[in-house]
């Protein structure tokens, strides 16, 4: 097993963005756990499997082939210690790509991954089991409504408005 260590420093101890993980390459799922050797604690204590596309998958693979020397880390530090500076590199490749690097912060990748498996039909309470919070109002928080789903909602009613209006003249 490989362990990913994401890290926000601006997120509060035990955050999520400093997840610890093992990633099962056959089951295409990041495993959330205790490690109490990097003094790291999901959320609440409440360990979790996340699923994670394939490419994604197919992309930490070619990424730890590449890899100097062996470590279970995906991205380690040169002494195969855990990197921590992925906001740094988060901000740094925003401004490299020339966009407002203010804009970019770890927990929206969090938001998108809850947003995107929302629209795509997963259930909210099953995102709520990814993201690991305890109460539904704390994952909602995360969540936006899609273009479509706004679009489609603003055409029912007014649907709904004209039928009604039709049927209240008789028509």
């Amino acid at each position: 097993m490989v362990r990913v260590l994401p890290h926000d420093r601006d997120a509060r101890a035990g955050s999520a963005a400093r997840l610890l993980a093992r990633r099962n390459l056959k089951a295409n799922t990041v495993k959330v756990t205790h490690k109490p050797d990097r003094g790291w604690t999901p959320k609440a204590y409440r360990e979790r499997e996340i699923p994670i596309p394939v490419r994604l998958v197919e992309s930490l693979k070619a990424w730890k082939a590449r890899a100097k020397k062996p470590c279970e880390l995906v991205f380690p530090t040169a002494g195969c210690n855990p990197k921590l500076d992925f906001l740094d590199c988060l901000k740094a490749a925003a401004e490299r790509a020339e966009l407002d690097k203010d804009g970019f912060w770890l927990h929206k990748f969090r938001a998108t991954f809850a947003t995107w498996h929302l629209w795509s039909g997963v259930d909210l309470r099953t995102v709520q089991q990814w993201l690991g919070p305890s109460d539904m109002e704390s994952t909602m928080r995360y969540l936006k409504p899609s273009r479509e789903a706004k679009t489609n909602h603003v055409w029912s009613i007014a649907e709904l408005l004209v039928t009604h209006r039709i049927a209240t003249l008789g028509g």
